[in-house]
Order: C-alpha cells, then sequence, then structure tokens
C-alpha cells in the first residue's frame, strides 16, 4: 500500500511538473503574441549563413517595420525581392530614388560581394535582435509533425485538466491543502499551457539572390559559348538535414545550390548538405566559370523536391 501511494505520488509531481513548466510558456507565448500585436513586431527565421557569424543559421530574428527614412547604413533589414522572395542582409549603402522610394544597397556579413541590385523600399523590417537556434523550434512547430505534437499535446493537458476534476490527489505526509485550491491551481496550469499550443509564430525565410553583373566587350569580334548545367541528384538523408550531389562541368570554377528560396555562396565541391528546417522545399544548383572581370553562369540544372525535418525526404 505504501509503496502504491509514493508511485502515485510521483506521477502527480511529474505532471505537475510538465504542467508548470508548460504554463510558464504559455504565459511566455501570450505576453510575446501580444508585445507583437502591440508594438508591430515580425519575426524571421534565418534559413542560411548568408549572415554569419553576426545571425546563424536557424536563428530568430525579432524585426519591426520602420519607414525607409528611418533606415541607417550597417542596419540588418528584411526586404522582399521583386521575385516575391524575401532577402535579410545588412544595408551598406543608402540613396534617395525616385518620387518616395529608397534604394537600399545590401549585403550579407558572410558574402564576400553586395547583392547584385539595389532594392527600392518604402519601408523594411528592421532586425532588432536575433535568439539563435529559436529559429529551428519555430519551423519545427509549423511542421506537420510539430502540428501534429501540439494537437497530441493539448488533448494530453485537456485530460489532466478533466482528471484534476474527478480524481483527488494523492496527499504527501505533512502537506495539507484545501482541495479547491489545488483545483483552481491545476485548471489555471492547464489553461496556461494550452495557451502554449496556439501561439505559434511562423516568420518568413530570409533569402539571397543570385549574383550577376554587366560586362563591357572590347575587340573585333565576339565568340559566345554557354556553360553546361549540371545533373543534381538526392544524396544522404539525415535527421535535419538532406544532402545534394550534381555532375561536374568541364571548365566550371565553381557551382552555386539554391534550396528552398535560398542561393548558398559560391563553392567548388560538388556536393552540399542543407540543414535548414523546410518542408516541401525545391532544390537546383548551377555552374559557375570565373573569368576574371566576370562570371559565367549556367542554366539551372533539374529540380530535386525534399523536406528537411526529423525524417528527412528528397525526390
Amino acid at each position: 500500500m505504501i509503496e502504491r501511494t509514493r508511485s502515485r505520488w510521483a506521477r502527480h509531481m511529474l505532471s505537475e511538473v510538465l504542467l508548470t513548466v508548460t504554463a510558464a510558456l504559455g504565459a511566455c507565448c501570450l505576453l510575446t503574441a501580444l508585445a507583437a500585436t502591440v508594438l508591430g513586431l515580425r519575426f524571421l527565421v534565418f534559413q542560411s549563413g548568408s549572415m554569419q557569424p553576426t545571425i546563424g543559421t536557424g536563428a530568430l530574428g525579432v524585426a519591426d517595420r520602420v519607414e525607409a527614412s528611418k533606415l541607417r547604413v550597417g542596419d540588418v533589414v528584411g526586404v522582399r525581392t521583386p521575385a516575391g522572395s524575401h532577402v535579410t542582409h545588412r544595408v551598406v549603402e543608402v540613396t534617395q530614388g525616385a518620387r518616395s522610394a529608397t534604394l537600399l544597397r545590401m549585403k550579407g556579413d558572410a558574402n564576400e560581394v553586395a547583392d547584385p541590385e539595389p532594392y527600392s523600399v518604402t519601408e523594411a523590417d528592421r532586425v532588432l535582435f536575433a535568439i539563435p537556434g529559436a529559429g529551428y523550434v519555430v519551423s519545427w512547430l509549423t511542421s506537420p509533425a510539430g502540428t501534429a505534437a501540439l494537437g497530441l499535446y493539448a488533448g494530453w493537458v485537456t485530460f489532466m485538466l478533466l482528471r484534476g476534476r474527478t480524481k483527488r490527489r494523492p496527499r504527501r505526509p505533512g502537506r495539507h491543502t484545501s482541495a479547491s485550491g489545488r483545483r483552481g491551481r491545476r485548471q489555471v496550469q492547464a489553461i496556461a499551457a494550452a495557451v502554449s499550443t496556439g501561439v505559434v509564430f511562423w516568420a518568413g525565410p530570409a533569402t539571397a539572390v543570385p549574383w550577376g553583373d554587366a560586362v563591357t566587350v572590347h575587340g573585333t569580334s565576339l565568340d559566345a559559348a554557354t556553360v553546361q548545367a549540371p545533373t543534381l541528384s538526392c544524396g544522404t538523408l539525415g535527421v535535419l538535414s538532406v544532402s545534394f550531389h550534381w555532375t561536374a562541368v568541364a571548365g566550371a570554377t565553381g557551382y552555386q545550390l539554391t534550396a528552398g528560396g535560398e542561393t548558398f555562396p559560391a563553392q567548388t565541391s560538388t556536393s552540399r548538405t542543407v540543414t535548414a528546417l523546410i518542408a516541401n522545399g525545391k532544390a537546383s544548383v548551377r555552374a559557375l566559370r570565373d573569368f576574371g572581370s566576370t562570371t559565367w553562369t549556367s542554366a539551372a540544372s533539374n529540380q530535386r523536391t525534399y523536406t528537411v525535418a526529423v525524417v528527412s525526404l528528397c525526390s
């Protein structure tokens, strides 16, 4: 009888700890949601390392929307590209554009050159700070697996709330607490814990723009040539990662992989591992040929669709 009572008390204490912890998380989520609504904050998930070492892959950036006239050189800013994607880089030059628009020249801290074209904006998301690793959590919670886990968790919270109403808590020797006080505390814990399953923020990923430039031709004749496109294939699948391989192209001096809307820095190897959490992303690669004053870029390779999660997929 004593062992059974101790076992019941241990299980009760475990559920109390879980409810208390998740109640605190729920309160934090609620306060964050209110702050975001009142202050107009936005959340950006960094899915690449273009801003390293300042902001690493998987960080969650907290930004506010400001008028372009308030932006200064050195600010980390998120803008929308003409193609409809997002890029979050550091402002290196600010000039006045046509009408009320402002032209922003931007560059990733890890990139050797600035983005090829300035961005014409009237307002932008200015990053206030970033939380390392938090973007992985947000991305997973918004994935199918995360949604299923939240649903199961909400069911468990509901069960614990109902169970607390119908089943008396085992009393630890030497402790006396009123039944109404215990039920009230458990209800508050369960409700606050349930809030953490409903307040999940999703932010658009920070993306980059492929490099390009103009070239002046001198001479009496011009020979035209094209760089052959490589062939992309799926490589090793891992937990929270997927690898890509592609064929080598004769004459190519580098390759540039685009995956999930992010164009990674050029590299000489013919493989790359992607670790940013993403569902149903598309990947392709281009071959580069450096001529010193300019770089030729091939057409995009074939596409591969992939998912990076606890169970990664690629086809």
